[in-house]
């Protein structure tokens, strides 16, 4: 139990990198054990406040489904924005079928307590300001790729996906999990992030 979501963004961020260790150590699913990030802590006033409350919102359920941790609800079960993103076929899909969550990859200002190699980001220090911190995880399910990529920073930033550094064939079929928006992509796409935001990527 990483205790993730209760402890605002710091708590989130530190389970995020613990789980981001986990994952690259490919100890996810060991002995048929998960990681688990707590309970998803999102109720009825989560989705009252501001953007960065909303966006922090959609990173849980961007990283608990990508790390394939226990969708144990702790707020209101009801609440139908909730619901959307607990009930997502696609994002389901990379929860229960995919293979070999883990991070791909940490770019930017990822200051650590420790050096971070081979991939691997231990706890921050403290938060890291200048370029932002991204965290990128893959997932395959079936014939298709999934991809989450999360501003683990304090800035808003642009990020540039090469479909090469991920092995995914170019042209392909962008679909994003959440939005459902569909586009086609050569080469490479970008992702605008607020700080603390995540996008949720369907590649094929």
């Amino acid at each position: 139990d990483f205790h993730g979501g209760w402890y605002g963004w710091g708590g989130l961020q530190q389970a995020m990198f613990i789980a981001g260790n986990f994952s690259a150590k490919s100890l996810n699913g060991n002995n048929d054990t998960w990681m688990d990030l707590d309970m998803i802590p999102m109720s009825d006033n989560w989705w009252t406040g501001d953007q960065e409350l909303a966006d922090r919102g959609q990173t849980i359920a961007t990283i608990w489904m990508m790390s394939k941790s226990p969708l144990m609800v702790a707020g209101h079960l009801y609440n139908p924005k909730t619901a959307a993103y607990l009930t997502n076929p696609l994002a389901n899909e990379v929860h229960d079928k995919g293979v070999n969550n883990s991070v791909h990859s940490y770019t930017g200002n990822c200051t650590c307590s420790g050096s971070p190699t081979s991939g691997i980001c231990t706890i921050p220090s403290k938060p890291a300001y200048g370029p932002p911190c991204i965290a990128t995880w893959k997932s395959v399910v079936g014939s298709w790729t999934a991809i989450s990529i999360t501003n683990m920073g304090e800035n808003s930033t642009t990020v540039t996906t090469n479909l090469a550094d991920i092995g995914v064939k170019s042209p392909a079929t962008l679909h994003n999990i959440w939005t459902g928006e569909t586009t086609t992509v050569h080469d490479s796409f970008e992702t605008s992030l607020n700080m603390h935001a995540s996008e949720f990527y369907k590649l094929e």
